[in-house]
Order: structure tokens, then C-alpha cells, then sequence
């Protein structure tokens, strides 16, 4: 058998000790800063089947970091969309007229201690190819995706605008 000097032994020790230290360090990097985003306020139009529909929510961002919705998904329609009604000026018969246009957004950014507001004539997330209709009094579970997190449920209740609460009017 060979022996095994104290020297050798030492040094094994040293560089198992750097790896151990370097997989530490790297494990700490990997894990982001706690999640931070509560979702409120969750509502939805009535719908028809086959048609689409807009769900509104506020997003409020406690952390200090920067967070982003990019998508979601539903067992209630065929796509989950972000958008954005924009008011646009276009030219009508030579006069010019203002027109709303919904534009289909890649993300939607919740700024470190912020609050968004996903409302009618505004952000919102569109529920497209309704798989079944959505009545007043219904409900259904929304799946939010931020970006670089895990998947976020929501249940969404579905009210007429004139009567969500905090929305009259609208």
C-alpha cells in the first residue's frame, strides 16, 4: 500500500474545500430574490363562447426588483394575451378621429414598489377563443406567468363592468 503524505492530504482538502466554496457561491447567485407581487381585484367581462374577453387586476410589486407579466394561461380560453388600448388619430372622410385600438404587448412591466392597474381603456389580458360562455357570477382559475418565476393562479370572477367593484362607470 502506498502511504499518503500529509502534504497530499492537505492539499485535497484545500481544493475540495474550493469547489464546495465555489458551488455555494454560485448556488446563492442562482436563487433570485423572493417573489414579491399580490395580485388583487381579479375580474373578467361576461363572454359568449368562441368570442373574447378582458380580465382586469391590480398587480402591486412590494420588492425592490422590477417584475414582468408575460403571459398566462386558462382551461376557459383557447390563448392568454397582454394588451394595451391605445387611443390613435386617423384620418376619417378628411377629418381627423380618434379611434381605440387594442395593441398586443410582449410583457407588462411592475416596476420595484409600484402598483399597475389592469383596467378597461387600458392594460389589460385578453382572454381569446372562449372554450365555454362566462356569465355574471362565474368564476375560473387564471394562471399568470411573470418572467423568470413560477406560475402564479388566480381565480378570476366574472362581473358586468358596471357593477366590479371600484369600476363603476367604466
Amino acid at each position: 500500500m502506498r502511504a499518503v503524505s500529509s502534504v497530499g492530504v492537505a492539499l485535497a482538502v484545500l481544493v475540495a474545500g474550493l469547489f464546495i466554496g465555489a458551488g455555494c457561491a454560485a448556488g446563492r447567485g442562482s436563487h433570485p430574490a423572493p417573489f414579491n407581487v399580490s395580485v388583487a381585484d381579479a375580474w373578467a367581462r361576461p363572454g359568449a363562447a368562441g368570442d373574447s374577453t378582458a380580465v382586469y387586476m391590480r398587480l402591486t410589486n412590494h420588492g425592490r426588483g422590477g417584475e414582468a407579466l408575460v403571459g398566462g394561461r386558462t382551461e376557459v380560453a383557447q390563448r392568454v394575451e397582454l394588451h394595451e388600448a391605445v387611443l390613435q388619430t386617423e384620418l376619417r372622410d378628411g377629418r381627423p378621429t380618434q379611434v381605440m385600438r387594442m395593441q398586443q404587448l410582449p410583457a407588462v412591466a411592475v416596476p420595484a414598489g409600484s402598483e399597475v392597474e389592469l383596467r378597461p381603456g387600458g392594460l389589460h389580458i385578453m382572454l381569446v377563443g372562449l372554450e365555454r360562455a362566462l356569465a355574471e357570477g362565474d368564476s375560473f382559475a387564471l394562471t399568470l406567468q411573470f418572467q423568470d418565476r413560477d406560475p402564479v393562479t388566480v381565480e378570476v370572477f366574472v362581473v358586468r363592468p358596471d357593477s366590479a367593484t371600484g369600476h363603476e362607470g367604466h
